[in-house]
């Protein structure tokens, strides 16, 4: 006996259309957006290299968070505000105190010397424990039943999870000889004889026929063909039981639930089955009928849907195997869009958030998923535009609306002078606008809520680590460590993805290179480190297994750049070496995009750093400079003129390593190739002119040495002529 979707009649008829309008709703996926932190100041390997000495403070990367250049007095630097202390998921609004605007400082420049190289990057400061927070507040093992943590709330259903599944085969399902979709009236009438009942509404047939041992069978028909059969039970049956008596796989089953979350059901898409659970107070997940149809594209987007984040290879399967029964289901091409986004196929998610949006192209939710794609793939621009046109919309939908403030914040955030203030009210106004949805009896529209207090409370974290602003150390773990109260709510009870703690973590240690470790990052390292490993041995999809590798490498690009600030050279090779190994795993089999490239290219960047400055090893650096040259100067970004000061600065800096080891010529052309990069930087107002010193004044010794006159001296003109009152400021 096989059975699975229909319509039937009177209250089961509409209990079914029902069941598929949940099926038919269209789930909302988020992401954190990756942060990279400048290249922190490392010291250059000629006289300036002396710590005692130390390099004039240039502009950070230009798309990158700033270090700060210089210290601003206490009393004049702003106290950012700190989390709100009110139980963190009401729904009352938050009132956010105004944001005080950052108060610059001025660093001086000295002029240029023409007697030394100098890297673009400053010395490395070693840690001061003194400085350092000793009461670290550890998000990842908040106690979400404190005081201030989000409140208890009814935990939903899980939803069945199946195993990694790459290949669908459909096996439609048929009830006593008689398959929907297939059989005719002629074969009703000649296999089960006549009904004991028929009526016939708008062209639809509903046929009731009786049959031990169940309480009543209802068959449909369009026209002279079997639609669905609904399979009525005598008495509810347990659906493990049930499945096992069909021979159907219970892992491989979606759950059917209501916008509350509560289970209605649970279907088989091969087979074109549904189980319809008997209303509550009845054993849990208890069938009280079995409804079959023929395999439909909304079933197996429904079970896409409904897996649990990281079964990435399932889902796509799923999705595609939907889009091949129909094409123009725009919901799966947009979930499709946010799986192929998290794995970092980024120009496939962008084909199939334009194919959602060309079926639909008035939907909102498929927009602000575009404007996403245009994020990461570092388009800051465009998605700055896409997202202001859908936050002028009126009656924007509030679930949107906190989303958009959130990621409009992340954007002001990575701007080219990264505006802090800005980012932070952007961020507050996403949290003021989540608290209420966050209490929504909703699922769909509580998991968006509490995932942008997640997103909106680091965002605002990174803002007040990144920006210019005092008692850093004592207000950052605050907003850490609420974030992770939401994380951990949004885990328990309403099933969020445990990769937002490695999100936790990634900030954490982004805040430390940004505070210069003023509160110890070795917990973090170390928490980092087991949790990734954990969730990397317990992966049982390829995919899942690369991305939380990938993450785990960009953790610990942040942990290599915290231990060379410390002076822990040792540590920051050993971790760097873990980076690189992770890195190569989590990329492997994935096509090599510029911002793969980019990211590969400034590890293997900084390693050569480590040793060029800690170790004054530069014949090693220069290796490791091969490697990151390679990627560095292949493909970019569409935000390449964005990047621009970023790489320019790194040539520049790369370029003394090869002076040293005898390689003038490639010395030169590097640093010419930096030199050039930094000024359509400074043209388009990314970059301070006086950022220019370095290269002109390494142009000139690099000329000069090499016997050419004319140019060394037009180089050094030029780099008397960056004058200190053009020297960076604070941003």
């Amino acid at each position: 006996m096989r059975i699975a979707m229909i319509e039937t009649s009177g209250a089961r008829r509409r209990g079914a259309l029902l069941l598929v309008a949940v099926i038919a709703a269209v789930l909302v996926a988020g992401n954190i957006a990756a942060w990279q932190a400048p290249v922190e100041p490392a010291g250059e390997p000629a006289v300036a290299t002396d710590e005692a000495a130390p390099q004039p403070a240039v502009r950070a990367p230009a798309n990158e968070p700033p270090l700060p250049l210089g210290p601003v007095p206490a009393a004049e630097r702003p106290t950012p505000l700190e989390p709100i202390q009110a139980a963190p998921i009401q729904a009352a609004p938050i009132q956010a105190a105004p944001m005080p605007v950052p108060v610059p400082s001025d660093v001086p420049m000295p002029a240029a010397d023409s007697g030394e190289l100098r890297s673009i990057v400053r010395p490395a400061q070693p840690f001061d424990p003194t400085r350092a927070n000793p009461t670290r507040a550890n998000p990842t093992r908040a106690n979400p039943t404190r005081a201030d943590a989000p409140p208890e709330e009814p935990a939903i259903a899980p939803v069945p999870q199946a195993a990694d599944e790459k290949h669908i085969e459909l096996d439609p399902a048929n009830f006593k000889g008689i398959q929907p979709g297939k059989s005719t009236l002629a074969d009703l009438a000649k296999t089960w004889g006549a009904p004991i009942k028929g009526v016939t509404e708008n062209g639809t047939t509903f046929n009731t026929y009786q049959f031990e041992p169940f309480k009543q069978v209802d068959v449909s028909l369009k026209g002279d063909t079997v639609v669905s059969i609904v399979v009525t039970l005598k008495k509810p049956t347990a659906a493990a039981v049930l499945a096992g008596q069909l021979n159907y796989d219970a892992t491989g089953a979606a759950l059917v639930t209501d916008d509350r979350g509560q289970p209605l059901g649970q279907a088989f898409p091969e087979h074109g089955v549904l189980f319809l659970f008997a209303p509550a107070g009845v054993e849990k997940h208890s069938v009280a009928q079995v409804i079959v149809e023929t395999p439909t594209a909304v079933a197996f987007f429904t079970r896409a849907r409904g897996r649990r984040s990281g079964q990435y290879s399932a889902s796509l399967a799923d999705l595609d195997f939907a889009l091949r029964m129909d094409p123009r289901l725009a919901s799966a091409h947009a979930l499709r869009a946010s799986v192929l986004l998290a794995i970092g196929r980024l120009d496939e998610a962008r084909a199939a958030i334009d194919e959602a949006l060309r079926i639909t192209p008035d939907n909102f939710e498929y927009q602000l998923s575009r404007a996403k794609v245009m994020q990461e793939a570092g388009q800051f621009q465009q998605a700055g535009k896409a997202i202001e046109s859908l936050l002028a919309v009126a009656n924007f939908p509030a679930p949107l609306k906190a989303q958009a403030l959130c990621r409009q914040g992340d954007l002001l955030a990575r701007t080219p002078r990264g505006d802090f203030a800005a980012a932070i009210k952007n961020h507050l106004e996403a949290i003021k606008t989540a608290q209420p949805l966050a209490q929504s009896q909703q699922i769909k529209i509580r998991r968006i809520g509490k995932r942008v207090l997640v997103e909106a409370h680091l965002g605002v974290a990174r803002d007040i680590a990144w920006g210019d602003w005092k008692e850093k150390q004592r207000v950052v773990p605050k907003w850490l460590n609420r974030a992770s109260a939401y994380v951990e709510n949004l885990i328990e009870k309403d099933q969020g993805d445990e990769q937002l703690r490695l999100a936790v973590m990634q900030t954490a240690l982004s805040a430390c290179v940004a505070t210069k470790a003023q509160f110890d990052p070795s917990p973090w390292t170390g928490d980092a480190l087991a949790v990734s490993r954990k969730m990397i041995a317990d992966a049982t999809d390829p995919l899942h297994r690369q991305r939380i590798q990938w993450l785990l490498a960009n953790m610990l690009h942040e942990a290599v750049r915290i231990a060379h600030a410390q002076g822990k050279y040792d540590q920051a090779l050993q971790l760097g070496s873990l980076a690189v190994e992770q890195f190569e795993k989590g990329t492997a089999g994935r096509k090599p995009t510029p911002q793969l490239l980019q990211a590969e290219g400034r590890l293997h960047y900084r390693i050569g750093l480590v040793y060029a400055v800690g170790r004054n090893d530069h014949a090693q650096a220069v290796k490791w400079y091969e490697r990151a040259i390679s990627l560095l100067e292949g493909q970019v970004p569409q935000s390449a003129n964005v990047d621009a000061a970023a790489r320019g600065e790194i040539l520049v800096s790369v370029g003394v390593s090869y002076w040293k080891t005898g390689q003038q010529q490639k010395a030169l052309r590097l640093t010419d190739q930096g030199r050039e990069l930094m000024e359509i930087a400074v043209a388009a107002g990314l970059l301070e002119r006086a950022s220019l010193g370095i290269p002109y004044a390494n142009l000139s010794f690099m000329h000069r040495g090499l016997g050419q006159k004319s140019p060394a001296d037009n180089y050094l003109q030029l780099a008397r002529q960056v004058k200190v009152t053009d020297a960076p400021k604070q941003r």
